[in-house]
């Protein structure tokens, strides 16, 4: 299966970034990439990951040499940013998140799994705050409050 480039977009989140960073890490393998689109931070953000390969953009974590940090110059919309992250992008698969998104375990090998037979793909998205679900809910009504529905 193919190397994968992560495509993050954030602004004056360093925290979360880092915590989503976190959650990406173990799962990177071979040439995956994390490319960090930044527009416009101004919360120390740009200074943190300046050097995004030589130091670690958080304490607990060792330095990624898998992170390009690409500062979004401008006042265009997500979807140019998005778009220079895909210019920027150096592997054939293509994975977006937000900074505040934190992916599960395992959840770039199951979208590599996904696209052995397939052209695209996505899956369940669960707000943090969210630890258990009412016993009445059906995951299928997600797309009620913008959750993605399974499948």
């Amino acid at each position: 299966m193919p190397d994968v480039s992560i495509i993050i977009l954030t602004r004056n989140r360093i925290d979360k970034l880092r915590r989503c960073i976190a959650c990406l890490a173990p799962q990177m393998r071979g040439d995956d990439e994390i490319v960090v689109i930044d527009t416009g931070s101004e919360d120390g953000t740009i200074e943190a990951f300046a050097h995004a390969s030589d130091e670690p953009p958080a304490p607990d974590l060792a330095p990624m040499r898998f992170i390009r940090f690409i500062r979004f110059e401008g006042e265009g919309s997500w979807a140019e940013a998005r778009n220079l992250g895909i210019d920027q992008a150096g592997n054939p698969f293509l994975a977006f998140l937000d900074d505040d998104c934190y992916p599960g375990k395992g959840w770039i090998e199951a979208g590599r799994f996904a696209l052995e037979d397939r052209d695209a793909c996505g899956g369940l998205v669960v707000p943090d705050a969210i630890k258990s679900w009412p016993p009445w809910w059906d995951l299928r009504m997600g797309w009620l409050v913008g959750i993605s529905v399974p499948g």
